[in-house]
């Protein structure tokens, strides 16, 4: 006796079953009228709480960790890609997409159970750079980069904005550049669009069902529409497709330091990770003042709820998991008001941070060097010849004076001073640039003074002027044919 839990009292070996600790009599009779009584004590323990963890997806090329806890031993199946499947923590190493795990877990007495944990690969961003290019040095040239959500190009040198899609490169030499494409995939956080109503999550705050009557200070309902929890109360979810889209309605607790919403899913470490939330206000008076937190440690600065009723704002930050293999993500409100400070909170995901990396060389060839002679001084009607050099294609601008504007060496002739500008361009489009001044003198007024009358044997000096040096042809018969007074 009792009776309970025992395939039959009445055998001498029956087998005990018990769903509690259960002492059992037992009473037994020899035949002859004598009777004795003995008791066991059957103890029953508890199955260990076994936890395999929360189901995870990482970047695929990464590892992923697995947690289990609730005993002492562990046995995990299959043991396909797993680092050692007798520790609490293997580390797994895929071989398919996607991959169940089952973990056996023993206590220090023997009673075993056991739990299943699913872990996935998220696909990479499809990364792109672009087309390699070339540019002449001076130049710019606009990368164009697709693939993902965030964008960091490396290295920085002759880029008008390392972190933006499309940045503009004005390199000085021919770089080779690497744009690292991010992109956020899955949600790890478990009921975050509040779809399937008040689970999944915790909160100091106290859940208030949809009824008659306004909720009060520091509870919260999931709700399609705030008003049906308080008159005031005015907001739809996030997406806007009511009346179906659910989110979570809060009027703020005048307690500080509260925890709104927390939940806690696994990570692998060394991993990124994305959060974001979306916050609006339902009534348009003290916004709230959210401090959000992973594993204890703020994340990102306060974000306060907009002013206007439902005008849905996001939060988000990116976080690295270092040694940790869980987080714990939590929402607290700093504003302490009770008046106002109503707000709610919709579409919460916590994902993985897919990076991939794509490269695009921008190859800067050296300008030539254009070179237009030196300086030239003519007279007028004088041809001269043009002296440049540099390159494979030429041109003088302006063309006025010249035989040919697209010969490096064609004739000039300008009737007054000019500045010409030579333009060469190498076999592949590089251009540079040289000037050259023609000064063009006018003639000087040249005098030979009046004409003359005499007799033989007689002598007179001729009246030359304009000018600097002379020449009398003929010269024969005078006594200087290069001076101004012969």
């Amino acid at each position: 006796t009792p009776a309970t839990g025992l395939s039959n009292a009445a055998a001498q070996f029956p087998l005990a079953n018990p769903a509690v600790t259960t002492v059992y009599t037992v009473t037994a009779d020899d035949g002859s009228g004598c009777i004795a009584t003995d008791s066991v004590t059957v103890v029953v323990s508890p199955l260990p709480e076994a936890f395999a963890g929360f189901d995870q997806g990482v970047c695929a090329g990464s590892t992923a960790q697995l947690n289990a806890t609730g005993g002492v031993t562990y046995a995990w199946s299959p043991s396909t890609g797993l680092s050692d499947p007798n520790v609490s923590n293997p580390v797994v190493t895929f071989g398919a997409d996607t991959v169940t795990y089952s973990v056996v877990v023993t206590n220090a007495i023997g009673c075993v159970n056991s739990d299943t944990v699913t872990v996935w690969q998220e696909p990479l961003p499809d990364a792109v750079a672009g087309p390699d290019t070339t540019i002449c040095l001076g130049e710019s040239v606009q990368l164009v980069s697709d693939g993902g959500e965030t964008y960091v190009w490396s290295p920085t040198a002759g880029l008008s904005d390392p972190t933006i899609q499309n940045p503009i490169a004005t390199p000085l030499a021919t770089t080779t550049y690497t744009v690292t494409v991010g992109q956020t995939t899955g949600n790890l956080v478990f009921n975050g669009d509040f779809s399937q109503g008040n689970v999944g999550f915790g909160s100091d705050y106290t859940y208030n069902p949809i009824g008659p009557g306004n909720m009060g200070e520091a509870r919260y309902g999931v709700v399609t529409n705030a008003n049906s929890v308080h008159g005031a109360f005015q907001g739809t979810g996030h997406t806007g497709n009511a009346p179906v889209d659910s989110f979570m309605v809060v009027n703020g607790s005048g307690t500080p330091n509260q925890n709104v919403w927390c939940q806690t899913v696994s990570v692998s470490p060394n991993t990124d990770y994305y959060f974001g939330t979306w916050v609006s206000t339902v009534v348009a008076s003290s916004p709230a003042i959210l401090q959000f937190s992973i594993n204890g440690v703020v994340l990102g600065a306060p974000f306060t709820a907009p002013f206007n009723i439902n005008n849905w704002n996001q939060f988000f930050e990116t976080w690295n998991s270092g040694t940790a293999t869980t987080a714990t993500i939590c929402i607290v409100n700093q504003n302490t008001n009770t008046g106002g400070n109503d707000f709610a909170l919709d579409d919460i995901t916590f994902s993985t941070f897919c990076t991939n990396t794509a490269e695009v060389t921008v190859t800067v060839n050296p300008l030539p060097v254009a070179d237009a002679g030196e300086d030239q001084t003519i007279c007028v009607g004088d041809v001269t010849q043009m002296d440049g050099s540099g390159g494979l294609t030429y041109q003088w601008v302006p063309p006025v004076g010249l035989t040919d504007a697209t010969d490096p060496l064609t004739d000039a002739s300008p009737i007054s001073t000019t500045v010409y500008t030579l333009i060469v361009e190498d076999n592949i489009g590089c251009s540079d640039t040289d000037e050259m001044t023609m000064v063009v003198n006018p003639l000087p007024a040249a005098s030979a003074g009046p004409d003359f009358e005499l007799c033989i044997g007689e002598s007179v000096i001729l009246q030359g002027s304009g000018g600097i040096d002379y020449a009398w042809p003929p010269g024969t018969l005078l006594d200087d044919p290069t001076a101004q007074l012969p």
